[in-house]
């Protein structure tokens, strides 16, 4: 992902150790599309609602239908997500990495929101490598709670191998990506809406990245710590005694600034481990 000689070390980030946890390699699964458009998925929380709660998805709450209020931020790590939704008076925060150039970070999606009590770190850790223009191979990690078995498989809707038929009843991420003539998105014939601004701001953070390489400048993100451990921000959280505001407009933007604040305050803390 640039010159062989400006080749970073490998990124060690705060989550590959968690009290409580234990990393899981999962199968590396190769796919037929380019590695951008599957990094583009790590930041579209849309997609959640609308794919991952068809009747027969797995893994996926419920509560996942429920369409939340979206926003994104740049955090020195990269960016993030932030998917969120109300419950009475308790805020479900749901918050997503983008690591450049090409890792993610999601948190945990089975355990419904009314079991959501406690902060819970990533689900896993993802990386799209480029094999050409048309073929991605993602690997990466998930964690497991430490005494809970965990198979090594790419997850739900991670590669091909379901039957055709089946996959075509209730698509996953693999599915919905490789389908795209060519295996290639053609960007001009989009027609990005208000819930693609993650999209955009991702893009965004490639093309600074592209520019800055070919002017001959350094890259400078969040991964390129000389070795040292890596804050990152991705996680669940519930936050409790959130009152609705009194119109559905202004609790809309009540929950975007309790969602922004959690995020803000992880930023502020990153140098503290989390548990």
């Amino acid at each position: 992902m640039g010159p062989p000689d400006r080749q970073p070390e490998f990124p060690i980030l705060y989550t590959f150790d968690v009290p409580g946890y234990r990393l899981v390699a999962r199968a590396p699964a190769v796919w037929e599309c380019n590695w951008l458009q599957v990094k583009e998925n790590s930041m579209d929380p849309a997609h959640l609602a609308f794919l991952h709660t068809l009747p027969g998805s797995q893994g996926f709450t419920e509560d996942l239908g429920a369409l939340g209020e979206w926003d994104w931020m740049e955090t020195p790590a990269g960016m993030v997500y932030i998917d969120t939704r109300r419950q009475s008076d308790r805020v479900w925060v749901r918050v997503a990495d983008f690591i450049p150039p090409n890792i993610h970070q999601f948190p945990p999606n089975a355990d419904p929101m009314a079991k959501r009590t406690i902060i819970n770190r990533p689900m896993a850790t993802t990386w799209a490598v480029p094999l050409d223009d048309t073929h991605t191979m993602q690997i990466g990690y998930y964690r497991a709670p430490e005494g809970q078995e965990m198979r090594r498989g790419a997850g739900f809707g991670q590669d091909a191998s379901r039957p055709y038929e089946e996959r075509q009843r209730v698509p996953g991420d693999y599915d919905a990506q490789v389908s795209i003539h060519g295996g290639l998105a053609r960007h001009r014939l989009e027609h990005l809406a208000s819930t693609d601004r993650g999209v955009t701001m991702l893009r965004n953070m490639i093309r600074r990245g592209i520019r800055a390489t070919q002017n001959g400048e350094d890259i400078r993100h969040g991964i390129e710590r000389n070795g040292g451990i890596i804050a990152t921000f991705a996680h669940d959280r519930v936050v409790a005694g959130i009152s609705p505001a009194p119109t559905p407009e202004e609790d809309s933007r009540l929950l975007r600034e309790v969602a922004r604040n959690v995020v803000t305050e992880m930023v502020r803390t990153a140098h503290q481990k989390p548990g």
